[in-house]
């Protein structure tokens, strides 16, 4: 039994966790079909100095797997569970995981998924639920990170440089950001964020759900 065999691979997580479940796409009552492609996505926060982050996934019956835009983990068969250290790919403040699946045969489909991230001597975890948003075709930048907050000439510039430096395109909303200083601040810290990371990445909201088409995302799997 699938479920049993992923469970009983990280019995030593599952007293500090939620209970990650398999999770495919709300095809709205229709089977699942041979050869059926099925997208998933998370959004999660990461506080505190990160020390080691832990991945593990299977997936019935094989899936890519994108961590913050790249790609980190290939598994294949339910029984075969990937385990990775991600801890250089996951930074400070919000992350995403998307994960491509694909049935290759059968009536069942699934991708399951554990992370522990550490911070010091506590754990967070980011686990497969009915919170993941899934679709049945793939949407412009489902694998980006998109950044806004409190801050635009420190943390979110901060931030969106990070993940520049670090192979990821960012994404920043110019009109979901702002400065505890004033509208100066604001404006600066924008004129600094094109510079360094391209002005195409910023954006604003109106432009996001053109981009991602965000309301074809907003579905929730069958957990």
């Amino acid at each position: 039994m699938r479920i049993a065999f992923f469970v009983l691979a990280f019995v030593p997580w599952l007293a500090f966790a939620e209970n990650p479940r398999w999770i495919w796409n709300d095809d709205r009552g229709k089977a699942i079909q041979t050869n059926e492609v099925r997208f998933f996505r998370k959004t999660f926060q990461a506080t505190g100095r990160i020390t080691k982050v832990q991945l593990s996934v299977a997936a019935d019956d094989e899936a890519v797997v994108y961590l913050n835009g790249k790609k980190i983990a290939s598994p294949s068969g339910y029984e075969t569970p990937a385990q990775k250290d991600v801890t250089d790919d996951v930074h400070k403040g919000e992350n995403v995981i998307a994960i491509r699946g694909h049935n290759v045969a059968s009536d069942a489909a699934g991708v399951i998924v554990m992370m522990e991230i550490k911070s010091g001597r506590n754990s967070s975890y980011v686990v497969t639920d009915t919170s993941w948003l899934s679709s049945d075709r793939e949407e412009k930048g489902w694998t980006d990170l998109v950044f806004c907050g409190i801050d635009t000439e420190s943390c979110v510039l901060k931030s969106a440089g990070d993940a520049f430096e670090a192979g990821i395109r960012p994404w920043v909303l110019t009109d979901a950001s702002a400065s505890h200083s004033d509208q100066a601040g604001h404006e600066a810290g924008l004129l600094i964020g094109r510079r360094f990371v391209g002005s195409a990445q910023f954006i604003t909201i109106a432009d996001l759900v053109e981009r991602t088409r965000l309301p074809d995302l907003d579905s929730r799997p069958n957990g």
